[in-house]
């Protein structure tokens, strides 16, 4: 049974089993040194060898296969969402999530990706990570959901799939006519179409749309949201393409200063890095030196692991280190930050790096 598990505890063998006594098991297995490994110090974690996990996974198989109160199928199911269910318990979102497509329940699966889309984003900049799991999902379940149309649709934009996009902003749109949705949500929904908009024709160059979709993005969405900071930097962006580097540095502080005033940093991290490229370009480069650290700063966990997004501000310090003919101190930063930025999976950012780096 804890064969279906790519890691294991105690806590989990028994919400799994059933049983009591994982933690017992688990430590007697390692013991007798019985094809287990430790993957801590404090031996809370542990995995099968590989060899032996196949073993027991085709044994598991055989196992249900000859229950006759149930389906083999039912029954391994039923395992997966009792994984399922404990690491969403742990708020381990992403193996909650694996478990469930793992056990065929689509439906807990768009539930969860529904419930904790916006927190991987805001607290975890996970863009990439959710299109994995959207990308799992069929389309008809998608269309059904106004938000994970709306979820589709930004990661579409965020991975360069631009001819995508508005496609996916129809189908919310027409999901919540054909849904009784409450007035707070549809203002949500609508406040991130707009948002998703915003951006979408920036790299149009449709810079009057930008402004208007901003505007109203920002208008429907409340203060400290992660899409009224995207936004904000939208209409950085706008203002920005018309040479008119006050204003923009303006947006793109009060996008910063939103996700500080929220208390999610790493949200600050991109709005940053934009805050910075207007200074260098009223030749403001300390200023910017600093404004980039603080972004990657923001984007390092307090373990010292930086997350993907670091790799946005690690490029610009990169490019800094150039225009000072630093090229040791170029290079290092990004190399560092070219493969971050495709941990991220942002196509523009992820295009910038390379053509620093070149």
């Amino acid at each position: 049974q804890t064969s279906i598990l790519d890691r294991l505890c105690g806590p989990l063998c028994d919400a799994v089993t059933g049983r009591r006594d994982g933690q017992e098991m688990l430590e007697q297995l390692e013991a007798d040194n019985l094809f287990i490994l430790p993957l801590d110090g404090e031996k809370r974690w542990y995995r099968y060898h590989g060899l032996f996990s196949d073993l027991l996974r085709k044994r598991t198989k055989t196992w249900l296969g000859n229950t006759r109160d149930e389906s083999g199928e039912v029954r391994l199911a039923l395992l997966h969402l009792r994984a399922s269910e404990w690491y969403e318990s742990i708020d381990d979102v992403e193996a909650a999530i694996a478990h469930a497509l793992s056990g065929q329940d689509i439906e807990r699966a768009a539930a969860l990706i529904e419930r904790h889309a916006v927190d991987q984003m805001t607290h975890h900049r996970r863009e990439a990570a959710l299109a994995r799991w959207l990308d799992s999902l069929p389309d008809n379940l998608i269309r059904a959901r106004p938000w994970l149309c709306v979820y589709l649709g930004w990661t579409r934009y965020w991975r360069g799939m631009r001819d995508q996009v508005e496609e996916c902003l129809q189908c919310a749109e027409q999901g919540l006519q054909a849904a009784s949705t409450a007035d707070d949500e549809e203002q949500l929904i609508r406040g991130y179409v707009a948002a998703i908009r915003a951006h979408h024709a920036l790299t149009n160059q449709e810079i009057e749309r930008v402004i208007e979709m901003a505007e109203r993005a920002i208008a429907f969405l409340p203060e400290g949201d992660y899409m009224r900071c995207e936004a904000a930097v939208a209409l950085g962006g706008a203002y920005w393409s018309r040479g008119d580097v006050i204003r923009s540095q303006r947006a793109f502080t009060q996008a910063r200063t939103t996700a500080l005033k929220s208390g999610t940093p790493v949200m600050a991290v991109p709005s940053s890095c934009y805050v910075a490229e207007q200074q260098t370009k009223r030749g403001q480069l300390f200023a910017a030196l600093t404004s980039y650290r603080e972004a990657l700063d923001w984007a390092t966990g307090p373990n010292g692991r930086r997350l993907p997004v670091a790799g946005f501000p690690l490029i610009k310090l990169g490019d800094l280190a150039r225009e000072w003919n630093d090229l040791d101190a170029a290079c290092r930063d990004l190399r560092q930050g070219v493969e971050l930025c495709r941990q991220l999976g942002q196509a523009d950012i992820l295009a910038e790096g390379q053509v620093m780096w070149a």
